[in-house]
This record gives C-alpha cells, sequence and structure tokens, in this order.
C-alpha cells in the first residue's frame, strides 16, 4: 500500500488599505503540541463603534484558553463557538451592541484532513483545490 502525502499549505488575506468605518482582524492560530491542525479566523464589523477592540479582545483570549487546554475536535471546534458566542451575549448584554448585525466573520479549523468553517454575516470562504475554486459557505 503506497503511502500518500498530506501537506497543508494556507494564505489569510485581508486588505490594508480598509474604509474608516470597519474594524478588521484575521489570523491562525496553531498549537505547538499538535502538528495535524490549527485554527484560522476573519472578523469584520462594519460599524464606527469605538469597542470594536473588545470583539477582537474577547474573541482571542477565547480562542487562547481554549487551546491550552482541550485538543482539536469536532466537539472542540463547536464549543469553542459556544464560548464565542457566550462572549458576545456578554456584551450585548452589558448594552455594547452596536455591532450586532455588522459583524461578519469567518472562524475554521482544519483538523485530520477535514475543514470546519463557521460563518456569520456577509463574510464569504473560498477553497483553491486543483486549480478550482469552491465556496466553503453558503452565500444569503
Amino acid at each position: 500500500m503506497s503511502k500518500k502525502n498530506f501537506e497543508i499549505k494556507t494564505a489569510i488575506l485581508a486588505t490594508k488599505e480598509k474604509l474608516p468605518d470597519r474594524f478588521m482582524f484575521v489570523g491562525k492560530i496553531e498549537k505547538a503540541d499538535q502538528k495535524n491542525g490549527f485554527l484560522f479566523y476573519l472578523f469584520e464589523i462594519l460599524s464606527p463603534w469605538s469597542n470594536a477592540g473588545k470583539i477582537k479582545k474577547n474573541v482571542l483570549d477565547t480562542l487562547e484558553k481554549r487551546l491550552l487546554r482541550d485538543e482539536f475536535s469536532e466537539q472542540f471546534f463547536e464549543s469553542i463557538l459556544n464560548d464565542i458566542n457566550e462572549v458576545l451575549n456578554k456584551l450585548a448584554a452589558a448594552g455594547e451592541n452596536e455591532w450586532i448585525g455588522n459583524l461578519h466573520a469567518v472562524i475554521g479549523m482544519l483538523f485530520d484532513r477535514s475543514v470546519f468553517v463557521s460563518q456569520s454575516g456577509r463574510a464569504s470562504g473560498y477553497i483553491f483545490r486543483g486549480g478550482k475554486i469552491s465556496s466553503l459557505i453558503e452565500n444569503s
């Protein structure tokens, strides 16, 4: 039986020149002890909300805490999305809700030859494979 090599290459693209009413952050997070996977994210907030940085801080803090204690799995991905939703709900409950309806995001995880993707708002995601482009997310 021949052994197939599996190679992961990633690219995350965000514009340097953005409109002043947009707050955007993108990234990729890998675990040092887990070489067969990573998380990636893109968040855009279409609002001049002065505290948009709170979403970035809360989302990244949530991701980093979970990565320290948990291993990648489908259940991990679902629970980390739940944790992020709880953080956003707390912001809204505290009266900081200008971002509601203005948040567009993609969070994904590549793990064990599978890609898991979650989308919010009008964010899109695509995969380039074998010279072809395929949408990862249903556009609304």
